[in-house]
């Protein structure tokens, strides 16, 4: 379990979507993605640690939107085949 303040979680959302525009510049699609997802889901760890809850070291995206919803109370409006897609990227590994 991590637990970080949300302005952290935010700033490393914003370098990841940095990283995803200059990548996108330069044609590296499969990274896009990459950093797109990473930035999406620390967006989502943000908004947890805004609850003061603990976040577990899940990388779901599926699971932390419903995380989300739980301790909002209610349905947030995301593109749901968007999320489903972007989940479905994975961090290489070895």
């Amino acid at each position: 379990m991590t637990a970080k303040l949300p302005e952290i979680w935010l700033k490393y959302a914003s370098d990841d979507l940095q990283s995803a525009e200059v990548l996108l510049k330069e044609g590296i699609y499969n990274m896009v993605c990459l950093y797109s997802q990473q930035a999406i889901e620390k967006l989502f760890k943000s908004f947890i640690a805004t609850y003061y809850q603990e976040i577990h070291r899940i990388h779901n995206l599926i699971r932390l939107h419903q995380v989300c919803e739980d301790l909002h109370g209610s349905q947030l409006n995301f593109d749901e085949e968007g999320l489903i897609f972007i989940n479905k990227v994975k961090v290489p590994s070895g």
